[in-house]
C-alpha cells in the first residue's frame, strides 16, 4: 500500500516535519521501570532493582553503531561526574558477539557495567526499536526520561535531567 495515497498530502507534510524534530524526552512519573537481571562482561549478574535509591541511566547499544560509541563516551563523563552523588549507569549491549563490546569498552576507557542482552529480552522489554536508547530512572524506580537517539551536545540535556532527579 502506498502510504502517501492512504493518508493524504497534509499528513505526509506533518509526518515529514515530525521526522525532522529531535527525539523527545518524556516524563512518566508513575510508570515503574521494568526490572531485569543480566550478566555483565565480567560474568557478574546485575539486577536493576538492586540499584533502587540511586538515579539510574540505562543505555541500550551495539558496538556496530558509531553514534552509540559517541554516546557511551559522553555517558562515561557524566557517570564519572555524578557517581558519588548516587548516579548509576548500566549499559545494555546486544551484540551477537560479546567480544566486540569488550574491544570497544577496553579502547574507550569505559568503567561502568556493560550487560549482555544477547537474546534481546531486555531490549524488547524496553521496546528498543532503534539505537541508541537511553532511559533515566529516578530513585524510586520510576521511568522518568527516555531518549531514542543521540546527537553531540545531547549530554547537556542528560545533565539537566540527572540534576533534577538528584535534587528530588
Amino acid at each position: 500500500m502506498d502510504i502517501k495515497r492512504s493518508i493524504g498530502p497534509a499528513s505526509v507534510v506533518l509526518l515529514a516535519w515530525l521526522a525532522c524534530l529531535p527525539s523527545i524526552s518524556f516524563a512518566a512519573s508513575d510508570q515503574l521501570a521494568a526490572d531485569f537481571a543480566l550478566k555483565s562482561l565480567e560474568g557478574r549478574n546485575l539486577r536493576l532493582s538492586e540499584l533502587r535509591g540511586n538515579v539510574v541511566m540505562v543505555n541500550f547499544w551495539t558496538s556496530r553503531c558509531g553514534v552509540c560509541r559517541q554516546q557511551a563516551e559522553a555517558l562515561q563523563a557524566l557517570y564519572a561526574q555524578h557517581a558519588e552523588a548516587g548516579v548509576r549507569l548500566l549499559s545494555v549491549n546486544f551484540d551477537s558477539d560479546p567480544h566486540r563490546a569488550r574491544e570497544f569498552i577496553a579502547g574507550a576507557g569505559i568503567d561502568f557495567p556493560v550487560l549482555l542482552d544477547e537474546r534481546r529480552e531486555v531490549s524488547r522489554l524496553y521496546q528498543v526499536r532503534s539505537i541508541p536508547v537511553l532511559v533515566i530512572i529516578d530513585r524510586d524506580g520510576r521511568l522518568r526520561f527516555r531518549h531514542d537517539d543521540y546527537r553531540a551536545g545531547r549530554e547537556r540535556e542528560y545533565q539537566a535531567q540527572l540534576q533534577e532527579l538528584l535534587e528530588e
